[in-house]
């Protein structure tokens, strides 16, 4: 860090009207206080450094506005999402309506039920009549392709963009 950026952003600070600086978010360099101060990285590319060395000296004060995910092999915060399979883990996901038989417990994609008024449980071969009372409609649930089991919902996997590395939400820095 540049003693003449320290300088200029001292000088910016005392004279910002605003009392808090919001960050701008980017998948390059998460958040960032250049826009917010109207300077560019060029000018200053220790920026977010200088500004918590400033607050760490008490000379300002911090404000969590929020937590980045990002890699915790290499730090980006380009991370692709992908829904897989809490059971088997494949990526081989899609959702769909699906319904289930509350007398035999059957769960599985609704046209495989029939349709319109005639429905029957492909496993026992009871007809459903009653919602609520013979079976239950599950809206957009998630079916796996490659073991055939339907789940409330996914599990998420997380791809970093930069060095491929998968990651559980749990291993993701914040």
């Amino acid at each position: 860090m540049t003693e003449g950026c320290a300088e200029r952003i001292i000088s910016l600070l005392l004279n910002l009207e605003a009392r808090e600086l919001e960050p701008e978010i980017s998948y390059e360099d998460g958040p960032s206080f250049h826009s917010a101060l109207g300077i560019s990285k060029e000018e200053c590319p220790n920026l977010n450094e200088l500004l918590e060395s400033l607050a760490e000296e008490g000379l300002l004060r911090r404000h969590k506005v929020g937590s980045l995910p990002a890699c915790p092999n290499c730090g980006s915060f380009r991370l692709m999402v992908r829904f897989t399979c809490p059971v088997c883990g494949s990526i081989n996901v899609r959702r769909v309506d699906a319904i289930s038989h509350l007398a035999c417990g059957f769960v599985a994609p609704a046209e495989e039920f029939g349709s319109g008024d005639s429905l029957r449980c492909p496993k026992c071969g009871r007809a459903l009549r009653a919602l609520g009372v013979d079976y239950n409609r599950l809206s957009r649930v998630i079916l796996c392709e490659e073991c055939g089991r339907i789940s409330l919902s996914p599990k998420l996997s997380f791809e970093c963009a930069d060095c491929g590395k998968q990651s559980s939400e749990a291993e993701l820095s914040l």
